[in-house]
């Protein structure tokens, strides 16, 4: 799903040039026949990004889940007690990095999980460099924004719900797979990768719906590879009473554990929660949504590295929290929880 109206007064933390041309690496069998756009030259292979150096114990956050969620959530943190380490933000090719509400957001100590989204750009057009220099320009903010205010990485990822339907027009999965493969490649020529080891802070975190984690290993098609994604992560609802799709109440557990499988499959990949929210028209089973998720989290601690409540609503559901002072409450307690004190600071 995505946010509410975007922020307007964008601002920028990059003024002048954009980051370097990028240059074209191939790195498995399927980016080689991708097709590949505007890139010219090879970057050393001892350079490249590779997913499959990276272990839980040096995953470039600390102390345990990262505690967070969206805009509306950071605007709770007087009675939640604390502020959140993560915050869910979106933008559109062509916006700028960060927003003065997001400077703000990393100024007080969180991190961010950023989509870069098109805004009606297609995939075949993504991967054919029409944007290079917007999206070298973005990513370069935003590796320099987790410079400014000294945190060890932002994820982000690009066209955040590929398989979402609202998204068909863009292109098909396997043109969204070379998209995804070009933008990570502009960012690994521009060393912005925290696994390059060359000062990056970027971590590639790719985002479906819940249920296309259930449709086999490779994710429906959408899946581009161990060595182009540092984190898998879903965003899941539970949606019983707004949608007719789902007959009864759903648990953390029946809504995710199709992603942690999935993880586990693809070498053991760290994991995130990108948006997790409960039907707010049933308030008492809201409460017992955010409880359960406390103890989902608490029993995949060492797996999941970070969750973000979707204080939002969609087209046809609500999900705030607002209203509803006990699950207010239930989420203070989440955030208070031993396992959800994780940081990006060193």
């Amino acid at each position: 799903m995505v946010a509410g109206a975007a922020l307007a007064g964008l601002l920028s933390l990059v003024a002048g040039g954009g980051a370097a041309s990028a240059q074209s690496v191939v790195t498995n069998a399927r980016s080689a026949t991708a097709g590949a756009g505007s890139l010219s030259g090879v970057r050393p292979a001892s350079r490249l990004h590779t997913a499959g150096r990276l272990a839980a114990n040096t995953f470039p956050t600390k102390g345990g889940i990262l505690f967070g969620g969206t805009d509306a959530i950071a605007n709770l943190t007087s009675k939640l007690d604390r502020n959140l380490a993560i915050i869910r933000v979106y933008y559109t090719i062509g916006q700028s990095f960060p927003s003065y509400v997001d400077n703000e957001h990393m100024s007080e100590g969180s991190t961010l999980l950023v989509s870069l989204d098109s805004n009606g750009q297609s995939y075949a057009g993504i991967t054919s460099g029409q944007y290079d220099a917007t999206i070298n320009t973005f990513l370069a903010a935003v590796n320099a924004a987790a410079v400014k205010y000294d945190l060890t990485s932002i994820f982000i990822t690009f066209q955040h719900e590929p398989d979402n339907a609202k998204h068909a027009s863009l292109g098909t999965p396997a043109d969204f797979v070379a998209a995804w493969d070009h933008v990570h490649q502009l960012a690994a020529a521009a060393d912005l990768d925290w696994n390059q080891g060359d000062g990056g802070r970027l971590m590639w975190t790719l985002i479906l719906t819940h249920h296309t984690y259930a449709i086999g290993t490779n994710a429906d098609g959408y899946w581009p590879g161990a060595s182009e994604v540092d984190v898998v992560a879903a965003d899941g609802y539970n949606s019983f009473g707004c949608s007719s799709s789902v007959t009864s109440n759903q648990t953390p557990s029946e809504i995710f554990s199709p992603l942690l499988s999935f993880a586990k499959t693809n070498g053991g990949m760290p994991v995130i929660i990108a948006e997790w929210a409960s039907y707010a028209g049933n308030p008492t089973a809201q409460v017992t949504f955010i409880q359960q998720m406390q103890t989902y989290l608490t029993d995949n601690h060492k797996k999941i590295k970070a969750a973000d409540y979707w204080d939002d609503a969609g087209a046809n559901c609500s999900y705030k929290i607002d209203s509803n002072p006990a699950s207010i409450a239930a989420l203070k307690v989440l955030g208070a929880s031993a396992d959800l004190q994780g940081t990006a600071h060193s």
